[in-house]
């Protein structure tokens, strides 16, 4: 059975109602909240109270503003070194990529060939490929792949891989960084 909860925040002061995302009431205002709509039965409206009062609530229950169990990982190692993060997988736990960044640092040298940073849904050079990019710089040139805002999901108990497949050429530098955070 699916649950759900349709809110509206009401400004007492105007008696206009808004989206209960997005809308944001300054100092100790007193906000009204009215439940719409649930899966439960008829619409109500919950106590207003000011911002003090509100603070000093149990909030066990409260949506949450960023996820629990976050985690940053990079890894910058020695020149001509392939690089790789993982995050371990835990059992009944998915890993939750949010973001990816990789780098290639050139030398008064051009790169050869190209080096390719894979996500992987397992450990370092097993698991299904998720996300992949690559990078060939020219003679002191920097590539940078940086993205954010993701929400790549892996297979439960399986650890998160961010790797370089192949180690870059002599003198050059690839790095690796990703966050993230556990869901069960």
């Amino acid at each position: 059975m699916t649950q759900f909860i349709v809110m509206q925040v009401i400004d007492p002061a105007t008696g206009i109602a808004h989206p209960a995302q997005g809308f944001s009431g300054g100092g100790s205002v007193a906000l009204g909240v009215q439940i719409l709509g649930s899966s439960g039965g008829a619409p109500s409206t919950l106590a207003a109270a000011s911002a003090p009062a509100m603070a000093a609530l149990d909030s066990s229950a409260a949506l949450l503003v960023s996820h629990p169990g976050q985690w940053s990982l990079s890894d910058v190692p020695a020149a001509a070194t392939a690089a790789v993060v993982s995050s371990p997988g835990l059992p009944g736990v998915r890993q939750v990529c949010t973001s990816v960044t990789f780098t290639l640092l050139n030398d008064a040298t051009p790169q050869t060939a190209p080096v390719t940073v894979v996500l992987r849904d397992g450990a370092s050079g097993v698991g299904a490929i998720l996300w992949a990019a690559s990078l060939k710089g020219d003679a002191n040139a920097n590539g940078v792949i940086a993205i954010s805002n993701l929400a790549i999901v892996g297979s439960f108990g399986a650890d998160m891989t961010l790797e370089t497949l192949t180690a870059p050429d002599a003198n050059h530098f690839a790095t690796v960084a990703m966050t993230g955070f556990s869901a069960s």
